[in-house]
């Protein structure tokens, strides 16, 4: 992506896209710790 002016709409571009990374960052987290803890649990009763 080759814009002219880089830099505010640039900043708020990237600050969107930090935004969707956190909100899809804590999903993968949950996600993780779930599987684990299912996991661990299936590992506990074998």
């Amino acid at each position: 992506m080759s814009g002219r002016n880089p830099g505010r709409a640039g900043e708020q571009e990237r600050y969107l896209m930090t935004a969707e990374n956190k909100q899809f960052a804590n999903g993968v987290i949950v996600g993780v710790s779930v599987t684990l803890g299912i996991i661990l649990i299936l590992l506990r009763l074998f």
